[in-house]
This record gives structure tokens, C-alpha cells and sequence, in this order.
């Protein structure tokens, strides 16, 4: 848990969660909303955005998807952002931008990816973690209503939604991070397909956990294998509940801020600032999308695999043994500082997600080889104090590797050397039965349990 306080009930505003019913059925939207307390922009302190953009660190270069409703895209918060919009939406040809009637869905995409390329003006005046990544925007739907006709089959036999084929073309527009703040209780063997895509060519896919008990079902993509699954917690460090209960899930992989943030609405379907506060899962992840992109940055040669090794062993500011907390906090809360100062190449090139324990168990092992062309894509359980180097090393660290390589020799000799010495005296004593002992490590090695504990990260 951060800061070792037990969760609590806290004031939450929007829940903004698409829903995609059974497979043929209509397309409908699953979001409510509430006004409370004023939004605030609390988790740049938290996460000391400010000191990280000053190091240099902002995201640059770095190509971002965010799958989502709709956006405005001329929103005061916008202008200058090196933001790109697909020109149609994936579902009903709808426009992807919505300059006028604020609707739930353009003003949860709008509210998202302010989050990560704000430019600091305007409603709320919210500055962005990654401000200078390019981040291609790709529209849903305006999630009101039916949606008909946009479940698609493509030559291959596979039934796409609008979110497998959302996730294809980010993939080949060459976007290394993919942003979902959608859940859904469903997928089709085509979006399963896509998932298993971009897992198998190393894009990390960060995807939102629903926000409450009765969106539990909404589980895909958060909670399938090589995805990173995202919850939200409030400026105490607890969990974010509604009326009073917890929202926690066993398949979180880690959680990140996502309570009470200014949105670009101040009504229903009227754009502007009156105070309102958004709270949720769904800005959790942007945020960690843009964490990924800043370390993407100062580490380029990382691979999508290494990120999501770092993203797991580094949570929290401070070093810690590895550590999976099943009552919802996942791996911990995730640490700006801890990522940029650990260099993730040091670490497997493995994805450690292809297993997720209470996961949905897809896409299959089948599933990644056949998107992977024939061959399963490299993958790892978790990484754990006998599989994966301690976290917090010193950037650019290869002592890690070479260490773990010449106890390796030495093993490999001693073994060796043994097996000399036993076939010798089987020679020498041919009619003597023997019984050749066993190679066992030095000392023991189990991995740490119980909740990660730590501290604001910066």
C-alpha cells in the first residue's frame, strides 16, 4: 500500500467507461457522472512532473495512441500540442472531433489526453506529463446511443469491434504506447488478435480497470495477458472507492493518481470550467502511459518488454523487494522518479504479464504465436529475486549481467568438474555401483510478499 494507510471511502465524480455487449448486439455505453469538489492538478507534486520536464524529460519523440471517445481538439488546452487525430471514428464513420455539443465521450477523450499533452491553459489549466510526445488520437465512437454495423470480419475469418481495429492501425502508424481508457465486458477473436499484435511487436498496451463493483465485468483489455492493467488512487494514497466501497481488483498490475483532476466540462453537454472534478481509472492510465514515454525518452533503446519489467520491479520511490499485493494494489503505486533513475535495459527483454494470475487467460499462447507469425513471442513469468536483477540499480549498471554470468561459469565448471571425477572412478572401479550427488544452490531465495509499501513519488 502507498504510505501504509488503509483504504477509504473518497468523494469520486465520473466514471467514464464504454461497454461493448455481447458479440452482434448493440454497442452501448456504460458512463455516469457527478459534480463535487473542485478539480485540482495534485498529482504533478506527487509525481514531481515539473522537476522531471526540467531534467529534459517530456516525452519527446516519443509516438503515444490514445483509444478513446471523441476529442476536442480546439480546446484552449490543446493548442500547440503536437496532437494528431485519425480522421474518422472506427465506428458509424462518426467525426472524431466534437467542437460543440459536449458529449460524454468527447469530453472523457478530451479530459484524457489533456493529461498527457495539456499545454497548461484553459479549464483547469492542465499541463500534460508528456507535453512534447506525439500522441495520435483515435476515436471509438461519440458513445451515445445504439452503435450498429461496427463489428467488421476481415478476410482472415477474424470479427473485429472498433477497439481491435483502433488497436491494429495504432500499431502500424509505428505508436510504441497505447492508451485505453475503455473497458469492456467482451471481445471478439479479432481484438484478442490485436492485443496479441501489439504484445508480440513490444508496444505496451496500458488499459483502465473498471471504476466500481457493478462495472466489474468490464474487464477486457485491462485484464488480459501482456497488457498492463491500471486502478486509480486519491492524493491520501488510498484506493478510489464510490458510496463508501473500495474499488479494488486481484488482476491490477499497478496503480497510479486518478482522483478529483479538473475536466474540460462544467455541464453536461456545455464545455467550460465551473469547478467540476473527474475521478477514475481512466486518468490513472494516460498518466501512466506518459511515465512510460518520459522513460522511453532517456532510455531509447529500451524495449516495450524491459518498460513493463522496470514498471513492475521499480513501483514507489524507493528501492523494495519485489512484491504483489492481491487486495488491489498489484505491484504498488508507480514511481516517475524510480523509473527515470533505473536504466530497464538491464532487464529481460521478456514480457512478465503473459500469465496473469485471475486474468481472462487471453489472448492464448496460441493466440501470441499466430500473431507473432509462427513463433510465440519471448515471455517470462514475473519477475522475481531468483529471475530478474534487483530494482533500483544504478543507470547504465551492466555488473547485474556480467555478475549472474560468471556464477554461471562457475557452476557450469564445478559441475563439470564433477562429472570428470565420477566417470573417472567409474572406470577405475568398473564393477562399483555409485550414486552421484547433487548440485544445490548456496542459500535460498523466495520472493518478498505482502503489499508493497512506499512514499510520494519524487
Amino acid at each position: 500500500m502507498i504510505g501504509n494507510r488503509n483504504p477509504h471511502a473518497c468523494r469520486t465524480a465520473v466514471s467514464a467507461l464504454a461497454a461493448v455487449v455481447a458479440l452482434g448486439l448493440a454497442l452501448m455505453p456504460s458512463l455516469s457522472a457527478s459534480a463535487e469538489t473542485a478539480g485540482s492538478n495534485w498529482w504533478r507534486g506527487w509525481y514531481d512532473v515539473a522537476g522531471a520536464q526540467a531534467a529534459g524529460w517530456t516525452g519527446a519523440g516519443i509516438k503515444i495512441a490514445v483509444i478513446d471517445g471523441q476529442i476536442n481538439s480546439s480546446l484552449p488546452v490543446f493548442q500547440g500540442a503536437n496532437l494528431k487525430i485519425y480522421p474518422t471514428s472506427f465506428c458509424n464513420n462518426i467525426s472524431p472531433a466534437d467542437t460543440t455539443t459536449a458529449n460524454r465521450g468527447s469530453v472523457h477523450g478530451s479530459d484524457v489526453t489533456a493529461l498527457l499533452v495539456g499545454n497548461g491553459t484553459g479549464t483547469g489549466s492542465v499541463a500534460g506529463i508528456a507535453s512534447t510526445a506525439i500522441v495520435s488520437f483515435y476515436a471509438w465512437s461519440n458513445s451515445v446511443g445504439t452503435q450498429d454495423g461496427c463489428l467488421t470480419t476481415q478476410s482472415d475469418g477474424l470479427t473485429f469491434t472498433p477497439l481491435g481495429r483502433a488497436i491494429l492501425k495504432a500499431i502500424g502508424d509505428g505508436n510504441r504506447i497505447i492508451s485505453i481508457s475503455l473497458a469492456f465486458p467482451s471481445s471478439t477473436d479479432g481484438d484478442r488478435r490485436a492485443v496479441a499484435e501489439a504484445v508480440s511487436k513490444g508496444v505496451v498496451v496500458v488499459a483502465a480497470q473498471p471504476n466500481t463493483a457493478d462495472e466489474a465485468a468490464q474487464r477486457f483489455p485491462a485484464d488480459t495477458n501482456g497488457v498492463v492493467g491500471i486502478n486509480a488512487f486519491d492524493d491520501q494514497g488510498n484506493l478510489q472507492a464510490r458510496d463508501g466501497k473500495t474499488t479494488a481488483y486481484s488482476t491490477t498490475t499497478v496503480v497510479a493518481a486518478g482522483d478529483r483532476f479538473p475536466t474540460q466540462a462544467s455541464a453536461d453537454n456545455v464545455w467550460g470550467d465551473n469547478g467540476n472534478s473527474v475521478t477514475g481509472s481512466s486518468l490513472a492510465t494516460p498518466l501512466m502511459a506518459g511515465m512510460l514515454a518520459l522513460t522511453l525518452q532517456k532510455y531509447p533503446t529500451a524495449t516495450g518488454n524491459q518498460l513493463i519489467q522496470s514498471l513492475i520491479l521499480n513501483t514507489s520511490a524507493k528501492d523494495h523487494p519485489l512484491s504483489f499485493d492481491s487486495a488491489g494494489y498489484g505491484y504498488g503505486p508507480a514511481s516517475l522518479s524510480h523509473l527515470l533513475r533505473v536504466d530497464p535495459t538491464q532487464y529481460p527483454d521478456t514480457n512478465p504479464l503473459l500469465n496473469k494470475p485471475n486474468g481472462l487467460g487471453v489472448p492464448t499462447a496460441a493466440e501470441f504465436a499466430t500473431a507473432a507469425n509462427g513463433s510465440s513471442p519471448k515471455a517470462s513469468a514475473p519477475p522475481s529475486a531468483a529471475a530478474a536483477p534487483s530494482p533500483g540499480k544504478a543507470s547504465g549498471s551492466i555488473m547485474p549481467g556480467l555478475l549472474t554470468g560468471v556464477i554461471v561459469v562457475v557452476v557450469l565448471l564445478l559441475v563439470l568438474a564433477g562429472l570428470a571425477v565420477v566417470l573417472m572412478r567409474s572406470l577405475r572401479r568398473k564393477a562399483v555401483a555409485s550414486t552421484p550427488a547433487s548440485v544445490r544452490p548456496d542459500g535460498t531465495i523466495s520472493d518478498a510478499t505482502g503489499p508493497v509499501t512506499g512514499d510520494r513519488g519524487h
